[in-house]
């Protein structure tokens, strides 16, 4: 039986697909868990059956373990056998020899009571007186031939007796090479059944952990697929700190606002920032050409200078717009971003800088190459590790915010201001709109002219659904449909170079509603009941011909 397979593979839709494609691959990764589901539960009873298949096998090599024990007892007796056959043997062989030597003396006792016979014979004719004698000696010389006679006739008996157990232990020398022969073979076969059985249970506990590990891995796609199903794959612990670059192995995405912990100076290789050498002559003095330390006589001359100084402009002309350079962000505009906010805006969002260590709340992932922003030495409390005590690019600049060397830029706008030069007004002041004069253009705004002319003005008001012909050309959100009878439902002037939104209430009184081909619906689609209201949300991608039904909220119609 060929082990099933997880054919299924999920593709789940991600940040950084558009809409559209999200929509789809979420509708597809939903489509496709419940057959995934069934592979792996085919994969499970599987792994049971094998499970099943091992324990039997287990149970056979235990009885051929048991049956080869037997074997090589009954062997051991089948040797004892053919050892006392063989003692057996012996004695009747001592038997046969035995009545071999009672057969002969017989013999000669026979012969010497026929000569004894023949010579009383010749001594009756030569002497009557022997007469009694010689009849005395013929009597016992019969008595004697008569025991000799019976004497060969018993060894003949013995002889054969002899003959037969020499028979009878050679057959049972036969049969016992026989069953020594029978057991050794069944000893051997005994142990090539031991090792198959040892083999069958090796291969019993491989089969077992693979399956195990089978078990094991569609358990673990099986939660994989349902973490993410139910959007669980993000982690809720710290980032790992700074360091050498890895891939990692956590089966966890992070999250797409999670901040890494700051690495201190000595970790990106620099000295503390509260690093500094001694005044005088130790460092070189800044000129209108070289970075260097700040001479004495510039800071008494800038000591002379009111903060925020100016010059060149008196306070009227840098309150006049007209005279303004550059542009301005949105949110100096009074009430711009709230006007903005009222048209139909997708935004986007900067990943995070470095700081404290924090798994961040979206419920997003970050891409897998993702960079977050490097840290500046001051940022990490550190000075640069090249610092020297000299001037030029050996040391950083100051900048409004941060202590440094003066620059030669610094340096040439300080020679260009006169001494105890004073300020035409306050930063306050001059930021404060509410004393600005004149006008400004919408051009001098950042973007305002092409983001005012990209929207689409929100309508309030809803169309009305005729005929079931939901005419997307129009310049409304929302659409109304009155269900009384069957409906079949369509679009038209679907736009092509821009992206569709809709919202659709139905409201349902009896009939049958029929969707266009093109329309993908939701699992399960809402059941329609007389005197409610369901409320729908179409999409779809610029000319792509698909559109997505979401469902939204159903409620009594009054």
């Amino acid at each position: 039986m060929t082990a099933p397979q997880i054919t299924k593979v999920l593709n789940p839709p991600l940040i950084s697909d558009s809409v559209e494609d999200f929509n789809v691959k979420a509708f597809q990764t939903v489509s496709d868990l419940n057959p995934m589901m069934s592979e792996a539960n085919a994969v499970a009873t599987y792994i049971n059956t094998k499970a099943g298949e091992v324990a039997d096998n287990v149970a056979t090599a235990a009885g051929a373990a048991a049956a080869a024990n037997t074997a090589t007892t009954k062997a051991a007796e089948a040797a004892a056998s053919a050892l006392a056959a063989d003692a057996s043997k012996t004695a009747a062989a001592a038997s046969a020899t035995s009545a071999s030597g009672s057969a002969s003396t017989a013999t000669t006792q026979a012969t010497a009571a026929g000569n004894s016979a023949t010579a009383a014979a010749g001594s009756a004719t030569t002497a009557s007186t022997a007469k009694t004698a010689a009849e005395t000696a013929a009597t016992n010389a019969g008595n004697s031939a008569s025991t000799a006679s019976t004497k060969a006739t018993e060894a003949g008996t013995a002889a054969t007796a002899a003959g037969n157990s020499a028979t009878a232990a050679a057959g049972s020398a036969t049969s016992a090479n026989t069953a020594k022969t029978a057991a050794e073979t069944a000893r051997d076969d005994a142990q090539t059944a031991r090792t198959q059985a040892q083999t069958a249970a090796t291969n019993a506990g491989t089969s077992a952990t693979n399956a195990a590990n089978s078990a094991a891995a569609a358990a673990q796609s099986a939660a994989d697929a349902e973490a993410i199903a139910t959007g669980d794959l993000l982690a809720n612990t710290a980032p790992e700190a700074l360091g050498t670059s890895a891939v990692g192995t956590s089966s966890r995405a992070a999250r797409a606002d999670h901040v890494h912990l700051m690495p201190t100076a000595a970790q990106v290789g620099a000295v503390p920032a509260a690093h500094a050498g001694a005044g005088g002559a130790a460092h070189a003095n800044a000129t209108t050409s070289v970075d260097g330390f700040m001479s004495s006589a510039d800071k008494t001359k800038l000591n002379g200078v009111a903060s925020g100084a100016t010059a060149n402009a008196t306070d009227s002309q840098l309150r006049d717009r007209s005279t303004h350079t550059g542009t301005q962000t949105i949110s100096s505009v009074s009430g711009l971003q709230t006007a903005l906010d009222s048209k139909a805006a997708v935004g986007s969002t900067a990943g995070a800088n470095l700081g404290v260590a924090s798994a961040g709340t979206e419920t997003t992932a970050s891409r897998s190459d993702h960079v977050h922003e490097l840290p500046t030495a001051a940022e990490v409390g550190a000075a640069p590790s090249a610092h020297v005590g000299a001037g030029g690019t050996a040391h950083a600049n100051a900048t409004t915010s941060v202590d440094g060397f003066m620059s030669s830029a610094d340096k040439t706008k300080l020679n260009g201001i006169a001494s105890n030069a004073t300020a035409n007004a306050s930063n306050a002041e001059l930021r404060d709109r509410s004393t600005h004069t004149g006008t400004q253009a919408q051009s001098t705004v950042t973007n305002l002219t092409t983001d005012l002319a990209a929207r689409v003005n929100r309508q309030d008001s809803y169309a009305t659904v005729t005929s079931g012909v939901i005419n997307l050309g129009l310049e409304t959100e929302l659409y109304h449909i009155t269900v009384s009878g069957n409906v079949t439902v369509s679009v038209s002037n679907a736009p092509t170079t821009s992206r569709v939104v809709k919202r659709l209430i139905v409201q349902y009184s009896s009939g049958v509603v029929t969707w266009p081909a093109s329309f993908k619906l939701p699992t399960p689609m809402p059941t329609f009941a007389a005197g409610k209201a369901y409320v729908f949300s179409i999409e779809q991608s610029p000319n792509s011909g698909v559109y997505f039904l979401v469902p939204g909220p159903e409620y009594t119609y009054p």
